[in-house]
């Protein structure tokens, strides 16, 4: 049992001594920054039509999707009031006929 005992305490200092050279070998000088996954969603495909390739559901969080999209494209304007939101298409995109009204 003393053996048993005097080897688990050889075997906990060597992994931590391994672990501290490591560190000191490769972990002191890394100074890393936030990690910030660089991709871009295809063009092709709006936010609605990711949420709900995602989702494979169509959900309130969908269709505002689909509504801001159409805000940040510049082809609808997003008003709230008494407790309702209400969309207008732009005059560019009826002009443009790029909304059904």
């Amino acid at each position: 049992m003393r053996t048993l005992n005097a080897l688990a305490a050889a075997a906990t200092i060597t992994i931590c001594a391994y672990y501290f050279f490591a560190w000191l070998v490769l972990g002191w000088r890394r100074q890393s920054g936030a990690v910030v996954p660089l991709y871009m969603p295809p063009r092709q495909l709006s936010p609605a039509m990711l949420r709900y390739i995602w989702k494979e559901s169509f959900d309130d969080r969908t269709f505002w999707a689909g509504v801001l999209s159409l805000v940040a494209k510049g082809l609808a304007t997003l008003h709230s009031g008494d407790g309702a939101a209400l969309i207008r298409a732009t005059a560019s995109a009826i002009k443009n006929d790029k909304i059904a009204t």
